[in-house]
C-alpha cells in the first residue's frame, strides 16, 4: 500500500500505542520510535487455525529495499515454497502487508534485512489458542530488530491465565546455547 503509514510527530517526548479490534476481539501494542527501528529482524507469529497471517512491513525512508527470505528448514513454511525469498522497493510510508499461503502457515523464521530502518509487525485475525474451541482472538505485535535483541530476560506468568503462556526463543545462530532457570536448553 503506498503512502498507508500514519506518521506521528510531537514536540516533546510521547508513547504510542496501537489497538487493532476484529469483532469481540482485540490486541495492541507498542508502536517503537523510529530512532528504534532496525533492519534486520526474525519473524515470529503463532499459526491461527482459523485465518492466514499476516506480515506487516512499513517503511519510514524513501528508497528502501527489503528483502524477505522463508526458512530452508525450519520454522513454519508459508508462501510459495521454502526457502522461497523475494525484495520490495518500498519508500516513506508504504506498507507491504503480506499474508500467509493459508491458515495452517504463519511467516515464523523468515529473515528480513533492509537497507534502511523499517517496521515489522505480525498478526492474524483469528487464532485459537492451543487449537481448542475457544473463541477466536485478534493478535498482533510489533518485532523488535535484531540491533534491540539481548542474552537475559525476566518473563512474568500472568495469574488465572486460562491455558498459559507459550514461550518462543529466536537466534540468528544455529548454535546458541540458552539457559531456562539455570538448566542448558536448546533453540
Amino acid at each position: 500500500y503506498r503512502s498507508k503509514a500514519v506518521h506521528i510527530i510531537a514536540h516533546d517526548p510521547i508513547v504510542v500505542y496501537v489497538v487493532n479490534q476484529n469483532g469481540n476481539s482485540g490486541d495492541g501494542m507498542w508502536i517503537p520510535p523510529v530512532h528504534q527501528l532496525g533492519r534486520q529482524y526474525i519473524v515470529h507469529g503463532s499459526q491461527s487455525f482459523s485465518a492466514p497471517s499476516q506480515l506487516l512491513i512499513t517503511s519510514v525512508y524513501d528508497n528502501t529495499v527489503v528483502s524477505v527470505s522463508m526458512p530452508k528448514n525450519k520454522g513454519t513454511v508459508s508462501h510459495d515454497s521454502i526457502g522461497f525469498s523475494y525484495t520490495l522497493n518500498l519508500d516513506r510510508g508504504d506498507v507491504y502487508n503480506g499474508f500467509a499461503k493459508n491458515q495452517n502457515t504463519d511467516f515464523s523464521g523468515a529473515i528480513i534485512h533492509s537497507t534502511r530502518p523499517i517496521a515489522v509487525s505480525v498478526g492474524t485475525q483469528c487464532i485459537k489458542k492451543n487449537n481448542v474451541d475457544y473463541p477466536c482472538e485478534y493478535a498482533s505485535t510489533m518485532l523488535m530488530p535484531y540491533s534491540s535483541w539481548g542474552d537475559r530476560y525476566d518473563i512474568q506468568s500472568f495469574r488465572n491465565s486460562l491455558i498459559g503462556e507459550k514461550v518462543s526463543v529466536y537466534s540468528f545462530d544455529d548454535e546458541t546455547k540458552i539457559f531456562i532457570n539455570g538448566k542448558l536448553d536448546t533453540i
